[in-house]
């Protein structure tokens, strides 16, 4: 890293170092640690270092750096050389079109949990039209929020209960739900189950750990190095918490309710032979952008 940027010639002379410099160099000190998107993490993190959104960092290309700016961006540079995942070094990720808070001990959202959203607010506008918006939510592992508070701003008037086990991510999903006007409506339990928790619910969502564990040496290093391991992996093959949702289910939700859950890939077949054995029944299976089996919707017999 010493020689990212170089700030001094040979001869001790300082070299003037513009944004188009920098992003050029940052872009290819990325692609030399096998960074696959060494383009936009530049982009993301020379902004965040200059107070830039990325439409400003274009239209001052040609704007020479100070040496406390660069200062700035090589510690944004180093933790990315790191693999350390942007999110954390940013402390934010999009999702929905919103910003919401991320930290290292929570989960970063993906734009795939984007699907369990839309779905489940599709679902129970269908289902319960009538209702008037005021569904009761239950979500298992709420992390950092995202899709809780989504939820809640989709739907006026409907109330989320949450668990989590991790209190940084329990902290981080109530300053989420705060700042996006819902934390009275956002109920986070900190614990590991559903225990004292009383239905009947609408619906319960969950984007569960469904990492097997035997498979962490396959993981990229942003994953595996820096993402909680608590809400990245599950036993019995990454099975472990469907079997506990699907076995919970029946005693929580009203008649007519679904359960709706984000899955890991090949995972389908067997949550549905599980599901089939206790009461429940795949009744749709949505596909993410990349055409895996993605997120599965259960509804009672």
């Amino acid at each position: 890293m010493e020689t990212w940027p170089p700030s001094r010639g040979t001869s001790g002379s300082v070299i003037l170092q513009t944004v188009r410099d920098i992003l050029f160099k940052t872009t290819e000190f990325f692609q030399s640690r096998g960074i696959a998107t060494s383009r936009l993490d530049a982009e993301l993190l020379i902004a965040e270092a200059l107070g830039f959104d990325r439409l400003k960092l274009y239209l001052n290309l040609d704007r020479p750096l100070t040496e406390a700016e660069l200062e700035h961006a090589r510690a944004f540079v180093r933790r990315r050389a790191s693999r350390e995942p942007v999110a954390y070094i940013l402390g934010r990720r999009e999702f929905l079109s919103r910003t919401f808070e991320v930290a290292p001990g929570v989960l970063i959202p993906r734009p795939e949990t984007e699907l369990l959203v839309e779905q489940a607010e599709a679902e129970l506008k269908r289902r319960f039209a009538s209702v008037d918006s005021g569904y009761r939510i239950l979500e298992f592992g709420i992390g950092s929020g995202c899709v809780a508070v989504s939820l809640c701003l989709a739907l006026p008037d409907a109330k989320v209960v949450a668990t989590e086990i991790s209190p940084a991510a329990s902290k981080i999903a109530a300053r989420n739900a705060e700042n996006h006007g819902v934390s009275d409506r956002v109920d986070i339990r900190l614990q590991p189950d559903f225990h004292r928790i009383e239905g009947p619910f609408h619906a319960i969502v969950s984007n569960p750990p469904y990492v097997d564990p035997a498979v962490k040496e396959t993981l990229d290093p942003e994953v595996a190095l820096f993402e909680p391991a608590e809400a990245l992996y599950a036993e019995n093959n990454g099975l472990r918490w469907y079997q506990f949702l699907i076995e919970s289910a029946a005693a929580l939700l009203l008649p007519g309710g679904f359960l709706l859950m984000e899955i890991g890939a090949g995972q389908h077949e067997a949550i549905s032979q599980f599901a089939a054995t206790h009461g429940m029944t795949v009744e749709k299976i949505v596909k993410d952008y990349a055409g895996i089996p993605r997120i599965i919707r259960l509804g009672l017999v």
